[in-house]
């Protein structure tokens, strides 16, 4: 009698085990739970393959799955570039802080100082801008992001130029990019962009003016957010 009981709960197991696929089972307090893997549904198909549930799930993703990144810190690699291209050093660095979900405003600030070159000029450049980001697709300070920003760039020079010689410009600088997660609370940023200058005033010797970056302008920098704090 023993022996047909354990038959039967046996071969009961087999047909338990054919009829549903069982992808884990973990102890979680004081009870079992299982995920049971079933046939897909047509929903699951087309939620692949449409555009507005797949934006709707990055959404989501971005709000509660990844951690809280609210506000930034990050150095502007191109303005070290830049310096270093005409001679000299550059620095530059900005800082962006979340206003509302998906709305931020980030605040910038570059210098940079050029030695007298064989012209027997040289130059300092003040470059503060500020700049407002919309990120449709996620509540932080991550993933695709179109901003514009107001910029106001000075030079002064000294060396063999006129006393007190200057130029200055305000400009108008639209971007796209994306800022892809990296670890230790790192993000990578692809962007690219175009900077109008509207208004520019006094004289631009040589090629100052591109230590400014007016133009197209394209780049890849590394931006760490801050932790948030209770």
């Amino acid at each position: 009698m023993k022996l047909l009981l354990c038959a039967a709960i046996f071969f009961s197991l087999c047909a338990v085990s054919r009829a549903a696929d069982v992808k884990y089972i973990y102890y979680d307090d004081d009870f079992f739970t299982e995920d049971i893997k079933g046939p897909k549904k047509e929903s699951d198909k087309k939620l692949k393959t449409d555009f507005i549930p797949w934006l709707r799930q990055q959404f989501y993703d971005s709000s509660e799955k990844e951690t809280i990144a609210k506000q930034m810190l990050a150095f502007d690699w191109s303005m070290l570039a830049r310096g270093f291209r005409h001679g000299g050093i550059g620095a530059g660095m900005s800082f962006e802080k979340q206003i509302i979900p998906h709305l931020s405003a980030s605040a910038y600030f570059g210098q940079a100082f050029v030695f007298k070159n064989s012209d027997g000029w040289g130059c300092y450049t003040f470059s503060p801008a500020g700049f407002v980001y919309y990120y449709p697709i996620s509540r932080q300070l991550r993933k695709f992001y179109i901003s514009t920003g107001f910029c106001w760039d000075l030079i002064l020079y000294f060396g063999d130029v006129p006393e007190s010689a200057s130029a200055s410009s305000f400009s108008i600088y639209p971007q796209a990019g994306w800022k892809f997660s990296l670890p230790w609370r790192f993000l990578l940023d692809i962007f690219a962009g175009y900077k109008f200058a509207f208004n520019k005033n006094g004289a631009f010797y040589g090629n100052s003016a591109d230590i400014l970056g007016f133009g197209f302008q394209w780049g890849i920098s590394f931006k760490h957010y801050m932790k948030k704090r209770d």
